[in-house]
């Protein structure tokens, strides 16, 4: 791909189902979450935006995926060599322990466990025994574990955590495979899907930033950057869960922050949980029939939620989507809701709306708040933090370019802001937004920077960036650069300002290498 130049000629630049759970879910409180926290994913929670993304080839790897099961039956030995070959086919580097002529078992299995990312534990019904007879499963599953090494559960067996004979083999499978550990279903999906399955967290887990995760700490004390909305919800049943989703990509459009707790197998739900919970500045609550409440594994999740926002003092926007206050079956979880959801809180009134009124009130909350002395400026974090994005969104592909660019830069890891100050309702933050900012990326469709008389436009953006020492980095998306648009005053600004700027020729390349262009730039400032 290549950078562009201007005119004078510069060179181009499932959720876990327990059969018989050995921990509770009811002994899960707020303290589960609260202790162990990791360290934040700065990629961003942002959900599936209307252009689709290509999916790319999995990543190589200095590590592999392990694969540990029992080969006491023929059945399992087939159904492991079958999954080796569906990932193998899928570019997944995998380690199944076999013997090696020359080599002790015990050194091939711990030398593949030294070089694993991700262990995948077949679980049937006998899987983690402790027989005795060598580095077997129960030695796998325990090394793992010490080694910090993500472990992935795919239930094979009747029950879950597996329950193999002898007391060592079910105690540290209850205590290592918890219930909060989501886990792949191997008796009721294909191979096919249980592949998949394990190739998502495998995709997820490798792209992680990695943190030493020994010590807990608390939430309060993590100085983390609040930046988006907390999705709560109860989630027993598939139709609710779909609602929020189809409620956070619609926010999403909108540019409003959001996040779900939509952990994938391997990962503990009460970490992915604290982790959205120690960067949320305000929390949505699906209020169906029984949110918030403490007595099952369905609800538990957002009584802990909300316990959290009650002595957070974090603001919450309740959704009503049945009864309100919710009244869940347990005393606990009433009377948590009766302190949190006052009979003078409006609610957001899900039983009468669509997705769309929905996301659109929501993003009225979020916009004011942000605006609000409590909203942006008193986060450390969001003074010159960020890239500003720079545009007119007067045509719907100048707008979905714009997010589809925002998508991608913040997946590098890139902090981004996406100005939409020709809008009334979003000129003060948009305006906020540059004062934050430590660079403007302006994408130069053919009109940008036209002087409309509005505070907030695009004439007025670059004007600010240029007045105030702002680094500009101008991608070309239109057939003339600098861009002239229609009026006197865009055109004299852009030609005085653009003239010695070398630019991104986005007419020229893909996407991603656009997005990969301004991520070499940012990383240098």
């Amino acid at each position: 791909a290549k950078v562009g130049s201007p005119k004078v000629g510069s060179p181009k630049v499932g959720s876990p189902k327990v059969g018989s759970p050995k921990v509770q879910f009811q002994e899960f409180q707020f303290q589960d979450i609260q202790a162990g926290l990791p360290e934040l994913n700065e990629t961003s929670p942002r959900g599936i935006l209307a252009t689709p993304i290509v999916q790319e080839t999995a990543p190589r790897h200095g590590g592999h995926l392990y694969l540990s099961g029992r080969f006491n039956t023929e059945r399992k030995f087939w159904y492991m060599h079958k999954m080796k070959g569906l990932l193998e086919k899928n570019d997944i580097p995998t380690f199944l322990c076999e013997p090696v002529p020359g080599k002790d078992i015990v050194e091939v299995t711990k030398d593949g466990l030294d070089k694993a990312k991700v262990m995948v534990a077949f679980c049937f019904d006998d899987y983690g025994e402790h027989t005795g007879a060598g580095f077997e499963t129960y030695d796998e599953l325990r090394y793992a574990h010490e080694k910090k090494i993500k472990i992935l559960p795919v239930k094979l067996g009747d029950v879950y955590p597996p329950e193999p004979p002898g007391r060592a083999g079910q105690k540290q499978n209850a205590s290592i495979l918890k219930e909060s550990i989501v886990y792949v279903d191997g008796t009721t999906k294909s191979l096919e899907q249980v592949e998949a399955e394990i190739r998502r967290s495998w995709n997820k887990f490798t792209k992680q930033h990695r943190h030493d995760e020994g010590e807990p700490r608390d939430i309060g004390d993590m100085g983390v950057v609040r930046k988006h909305i907390y999705l709560s919800g109860c989630f027993h049943k598939d139709l609710q869960k779909r609602y929020v989703r189809s409620v956070k990509r619609l926010l999403d459009s909108h540019g409003t922050p959001t996040f779900l707790c939509d952990p994938v197998p391997g990962e503990d739900v009460h970490e992915v949980a604290a982790d959205g919970l120690a960067a949320a500045r305000l929390m949505v609550a699906f209020c169906s029939e029984t949110y918030g409440g403490s007595s099952s594994r369905d609800s538990g999740t957002s009584f802990a939620e909300m316990k959290y926002a009650f002595e957070k003092k974090l603001k919450v926007i309740p959704i009503k989507l049945g009864t309100f206050p919710p009244r869940p079956p347990d005393k606990e979880g009433q009377a948590q809701n009766a302190l949190v959801f006052k009979e003078s809180m409006q609610a957001v009134d899900g039983q009468t709306m669509d997705e769309y009124e929905v996301a659109d009130e929501i993003h009225k909350i979020w916009l004011k708040f942000a605006q609000d002395a409590g909203g942006l400026q008193e986060e450390a974090g969001f003074r010159r933090r960020h890239l500003y994005l720079s545009g007119r969104f007067n045509s719907d592909h100048k707008f979905w370019y714009v997010q589809r660019m925002k998508y991608l830069l913040d997946a590098m890891g890139v902090p981004t802001f996406v100005g939409q100050g020709e809008d009334v309702g979003h000129r003060e933050l948009a305006m906020q937004g540059l004062q934050n900012a430590n660079a403007l990326v302006a994408f130069c469709f053919e009109d940008y920077g036209e002087y409309t008389g509005s505070e907030g436009d695009s004439f007025g953006e670059l004007k600010y960036a240029s007045e105030n020492s702002l680094r500009i980095i101008p991608i070309k998306l239109g057939h003339r650069y600098p861009p002239e648009p229609p009026d006197v005053h865009g055109r004299k600004q852009n030609a005085e300002i653009f003239k010695r700027i070398l630019y991104i020729d986005g007419k020229k390349m893909e996407e991603r290498d656009v997005a990969a262009e301004i991520q070499k730039i940012w990383g240098k400032l």
